[in-house]
């Protein structure tokens, strides 16, 4: 039996339930990084009633009390006549329990769930003595085994990034690096090169870099969704003067999908020709940012999970003749850290 929290009904008059197929999927990992959002139309003239899931295949279901069984074929096209499921029997039936209001007598799994939800949406911040003073560390990933580990040095092993050259940028290996080089002159230029296709897990992405060239120049991260038709993400851009700057990169120009200062400085930052270690550490709506194993502010509480994202790498140069140069890139799988406020964040 799986368990569904109370409010997440949203049938429409038109017999259209509109909902995310994985937010019932039981465990962490179905609550943190839900699925597309998919169309489930209902046919309650039908009996036993209708149900068609998108991206599935054709059902039954019935509503008593607060209880909703579904039955569906657990392989083929032929819609069930009726709510059975056995051993020698194609069909799979899945029954939902609604979780009650208060949530004191819902079984374990249901509480476990609701806990996962309530942590998800919360807002945190660090203690704030120590997150200007760079007493807060990254998470220890030393043990984590990388899904993609790239330091540009063996030819072999250039997982990443292309050699191309164009009127505006130059892109090429050189010492050990990933170098992308501005050579022309306008505004508001940027180059973006993709590190994988998607990631539909938690995930924590570093990359080590420098710029040379004027104050303004500046590299950093893009996070951006990996489905179709959805521009949504967010920019991170790390300065050559020591400053940090955020965009969103949603449909509508301008909008950001939390609440953070713009553009802000940490001591953690390093100014000039040196490399800094930008770490963006992403679990269900919270992001959290990262500079030379320091944090460099507060926790950010997203208005929703970017799930599935694409990470890419990017140069923003502001003048001519500027260098970004990447020395290694990495991507963990952050599923199991500890949680933000196990790690000392508070809650607000």
């Amino acid at each position: 039996m799986h368990d569904f929290p109370p409010g997440r009904d949203r049938c429409q008059p038109n017999g259209t339930l509109r909902g995310r197929p994985d937010e019932a999927r039981r465990g962490r990992q179905g609550i943190l990084n839900p699925g597309p959002t998919a169309t489930i139309k209902l046919d309650a003239s039908k009996a036993p009633k209708w149900i068609d899931l998108t991206r599935f295949t054709p059902g039954i279901y019935k509503l008593e009390g607060d209880s909703l069984t579904i039955c569906r074929p657990n392989s083929g096209t032929e819609r069930p006549k009726e709510f059975k499921a056995g051993k020698d029997d194609p069909n799979v039936v899945v029954v939902y329990q609604r979780a009650s209001a208060s949530g004191k007598n819902d079984p374990p799994q249901a509480q476990e769930i609701r806990k996962v939800q309530e942590a998800a949406s919360q807002e945190y911040v660090w203690p704030a003595d120590k997150l200007k003073e760079g007493k807060i560390a990254a998470p220890d990933l030393s043990q984590v085994a990388p899904l993609l580990d790239e330091d540009f040095g063996k030819a072999g092993k250039r997982l990443v990034g292309i050699e191309m050259t164009s009127r505006t940028f130059d892109k090429m290996y050189e010492g050990g690096r990933y170098v992308i080089a501005y050579k022309a002159d306008r505004e508001n230029a940027f180059s973006t090169v993709p590190v994988v296709q998607n990631v539909n897990r938690p995930f924590a992405f570093q990359v080590v870099a420098r710029v040379t060239g004027q104050e303004d120049d500046g590299w950093g991260v893009t996070i951006k969704m990996a489905r179709p038709n959805d521009d949504r993400g967010i920019n991170v851009k790390l300065a050559r003067d020591g400053s940090i700057s955020f965009h969103g990169w949603f449909t509508k120009p301008g909008d950001f999908p939390g609440k953070l200062p713009r553009r802000f400085t940490h001591a953690a930052v390093k100014k000039g020709d040196d490399d800094n270690a930008l770490l963006v550490v992403m679990r269900g709506r919270h992001l959290e940012l990262y500079c030379n194993g320091a944090a460099v502010c507060d926790p950010v509480l997203l208005d929703d999970g970017l799930f599935p994202i694409r990470p890419l790498i990017v140069a923003r140069p502001s003048n001519k003749g500027s260098r970004v140069e990447f020395q290694r890139i990495t991507l963990w799988p952050a599923d199991d850290l500890p949680s933000l406020e196990a790690r000392g964040a508070i809650k607000q």
